[in-house]
């Protein structure tokens, strides 16, 4: 019965898999629009110097800044730029402060954005940046920024699936392992052997193992030796000697007779 409640979880395990692996594989990427664009630019004492972006669908935005200066960096939508171009009061999605480098990631909606940069004195800043954006930008890494949300999950789910999958293949090995020292086999031997052919390892095991033998039950076992005591020798009863006897005296005019 406990072998083939092992036996339907291993399957289960394998459904799982399949089902995790498989809609990743069959999904198809389009990076048709993904934008990316890199270049240098100069900017004055105070001056600000906007970047536009626009996302015809959801998706992320990715930035690398460099400065030989410190800087600052923002990144907001369209309305709050106009806000923040007109002296009103405006609020951005992220921002960077007296920084010569900067990098982050975020999942927006369909949109336009602009990320500002802004030299943080009177000095003139040389900026070297890189922009990337589009429906396949991002991913996990809005997660660890703390702005991601659920399109940053989806969007690293092949990350996700992977590491589900070396979970499973874990246990899958671990119960090969002891399936196999369980019927008399190499739990290390089947366990490797596994482990390199995947799929096809477990199929031959489940094909090639072995009954599991019941234990003996009474008079199964083989015969033990016996060991007979030896028995004594029969009880001798004291006899009396027989009486002795009388010399012979020859008589002495025996011819015969010793001297």
């Amino acid at each position: 019965m406990k072998d083939r409640k092992s036996v339907k979880l291993l399957v289960i395990a394998l459904m799982l898999a399949f089902m995790l692996f498989l809609p990743a594989v069959l999904a198809e990427t389009d990076d048709s629009g993904t934008y990316t664009d890199q270049g240098t630019a100069t900017i004055q004492g105070d001056e600000v110097l906007p970047y536009y972006i626009h996302l015809a669908e959801d998706g992320g935005i990715h930035y690398k800044i460099t400065s030989d200066r410190p800087i600052d960096v923002y990144l907001m939508d369209s309305e709050n730029y106009e806000a923040f171009t007109s002296g009103n009061d405006y609020y951005y999605d992220h921002r960077q402060v007296d920084v010569t480098y900067a990098e982050y990631t975020i999942n927006e909606p369909a949109g336009d954005y602009y990320i500002l940069i802004q030299s943080n004195g009177t000095y003139t800043s040389t900026v070297d940046y890189y922009v990337e954006f589009g429906p396949d930008v991002g991913g996990l890494g809005d997660l660890f920024n703390g702005d991601g949300g659920m399109f940053g999950l989806l969007a690293g789910s092949m990350c996700i699936v992977w590491i589900v999958l070396l979970i499973i293949e874990i246990l899958i090995i671990r119960w090969v392992y002891k399936d196999a020292k369980r019927r008399g086999k190499s739990g290390g031997l089947w366990a490797l052997i596994v482990l390199f052919t995947g799929l096809l390892g477990i199929i031959i095991w489940l094909l090639v193992r072995p009954p599991i033998q019941p234990p003996m039950g009474y008079g199964a076992y083989p015969p033990q030796q016996q060991y007979y005591q030896q028995q004594p020798p029969p009880q001798q009863y004291y006899q009396q000697p027989p009486p002795p006897q009388q010399q012979y005296y020859p008589p002495q005019d025996d011819p015969y007779r010793r001297p």
